[in-house]
């Protein structure tokens, strides 16, 4: 019985991989979404312990919150569905902290342009053509547009290699409303606005096993209602 329940799920999970049913899930650059027993690496082993909390939920014997992969309390089909997409993942071995810079560097929450622009300096002794932009997320939640142009910068011999790519704005706008933190009033154009100052942080594979993390502050404008 256990047997063809395992082969059950494993067929679900096929079937929601290819249909690419996967819900936004935060993730993590030192310990690797999937990775239950901790040893760097996502594998069968892995499997093995969600299986055993498969069903559970917060109180019951089985249950063990390191399975639960959506944190939704429940350790289900979807949970195995992404440990199963991360089957065979390690965990990056270094983690080079870059500067990356955000246009506009003053966002109105009322704007509906198409995409935020995000400059990410490449460190010297990394070539810009081995960064995955796929990897690539804001706030390890928003991946970019993969159908906008991505540029390459890397005229100039003392000039750091720089690439250029593009997030949705109203994906951006709808994660920022989720992560205000100062607020201050300031006066605009003689009408009183509220400025909220955010960080954004932006991360992504720089080569085999070496992840980039950079920081950056912007402007959140909005008329005070």
């Amino acid at each position: 019985m256990k047997i063809i329940r395992i082969a059950s799920v494993i067929i679900a999970i096929t079937f929601m991989l290819s249909a690419s049913v996967m819900p936004p899930v935060l993730g993590s650059l030192t310990n690797i979404m999937g990775d239950l027993d901790g040893n760097g690496v996502v594998n069968i082993k892995d499997l093995a312990i969600l299986m055993q909390a498969f069903g559970a939920y917060p109180g019951h014997i089985r249950w063990n919150a390191e399975a639960d992969l959506n944190r939704d309390g429940k350790i289900d089909i979807i949970d195995a569905a992404l440990l199963f997409k991360h089957i065979g993942e390690t965990a990056p071995t270094k983690v080079v902290t870059t500067r990356v810079f955000v246009k506009p560097h003053k966002l109105k929450l009322s704007s509906h342009g198409k995409w935020i622009k995000c400059i990410i300096e490449i460190p010297k002794d990394y070539n810009i053509r081995e960064v995955d932009p796929s990897t690539i997320k804001l706030n390890e939640t928003i991946g970019i547009d993969s159908n906008a142009p991505i540029i390459a910068v890397t005229k100039g011999c003392t000039k750091t290699p720089r690439l250029m790519v593009r997030f949705r704005r109203n994906e951006v706008i709808r994660l920022i409303k989720n992560t205000l933190d100062e607020i201050e009033i300031e006066d605009h154009e003689e009408e009183e606005v509220i400025v909220h100052h955010v960080t954004l942080t932006v991360t992504g594979k720089l080569s085999n096993k070496v992840w980039f993390k950079g920081h950056t502050r912007i402007h959140v404008i909005f008329k005070e209602e």
